[in-house]
């Protein structure tokens, strides 16, 4: 297991046994009295790109722990989480939401996801609804929607060699490659954040992509191993979700959000653009999603304007 890289101050580590292995997830204090029935558990989950871990979120869920029980996991594979040498699936990772969340939180809860993960968390609500009560997404994808997949591209059929899976995931990994990946793929303004700031989501995902056996779970991903349409599952979605989409989301553009959007009106009940960002906009500008995020949850309460 390694050792928690970012953990904000007074949310405690704990870990759950898990079919592959033990999962780390990090929790609000406990509070003496029951929150209010108005503030639901909210857990976060991490993304499932190289580099990722409970960091993605940790500008985020800080503000929500006086009032909610927060739960933030880091995925078996991931963060400081045990890294077992293992052919990683959709399953996998579907049945862990299903697990923190029946066995860890054991009431319905928002689930806050973004990208590969979101689109897992809609899967997992369209599967088992009474766990939810509601989905909050950032440009969630499974990354093969509408017939279109990821993993059909130059870069995951290269990662389907033995050998040179590796070769690519160590290239990968060197803290200037993690450096471009975020600034160019992940961010949509780099130069709009401080020194100080970019520099810190850098070491954060070049700490993560560098822990031992990392490759493993990651190269799952840049194969196209996890990719599925989600097209076809969220007109079965029954959990209230709103989305928050970057229009600078080279990845996942928000065409393909405005699409997936069409497909439910009912169950989706909003979909947010903010200029400028890209697939991290919780990481590039926190007060914005914070604002979305609270107005989510406390639809009555005042918020800040996005």
């Amino acid at each position: 297991m390694a050792p928690a890289l970012f953990r904000p101050p007074g949310f405690g580590a704990k870990t759950l046994a898990t079919p592959l292995g033990t999962l780390v997830y990090y929790q609000s204090p406990q509070r003496p009295l029951p929150p209010p029935p108005d503030c639901p558990p909210l857990v976060f989950f991490h993304g499932l790109g190289a580099g990722s871990s409970a960091f993605e979120w940790s500008k985020i869920y800080p503000a929500f722990s006086a009032q909610h029980r927060v739960f933030v996991p880091e995925f078996v594979g991931w963060g400081a989480s045990a890294h077992p040498r293992h052919c990683y699936t959709l399953g996998d990772y579907g049945g862990q939401m299903q697990q923190i969340l029946e066995t860890v939180v054991q009431e319905p809860a928002w689930v806050v996801a973004a990208s590969l993960t979101g689109g897992l968390a809609i899967r997992l609500a369209c599967q088992q609804p009474h766990l939810f009560r509601g989905l909050a997404l950032v440009s969630p994808s499974g990354y093969g929607d509408f017939g279109s997949t990821y993993g059909g591209s130059g870069g995951a059929k290269m990662a389907q060699w033995p050998g040179i899976d590796r070769a690519l995931y160590g290239l990968a990994s060197q803290p200037w490659a993690i450096a471009l990946v975020v600034d160019r793929l992940l961010l949509g303004q780099p130069q709009g954040l401080s020194p100080r700031d970019r520099a810190e989501i850098h070491r954060a995902y070049g700490a993560a992509a560098a822990q031992p056996d990392a490759a493993i779970a990651a190269l799952a991903t840049l194969r196209g191993d996890l990719c599925f349409d989600l097209a076809q599952d969220l007109p079965l979605l029954q959990v209230p979700t709103v989305l928050l989409w970057g229009e600078q989301a080279r990845a996942s553009p928000v065409t393909i959000g405005q699409r997936l959007a069409q497909l439910n009106p009912q169950a989706i009940q909003s979909l947010t653009r903010l200029p400028d960002l890209g697939m991290l906009p919780h990481l590039e500008r926190p007060s914005a999603v914070l604002a979305w995020l609270r107005s989510a949850i406390h639809p009555s309460s005042p918020t800040a304007s996005l």
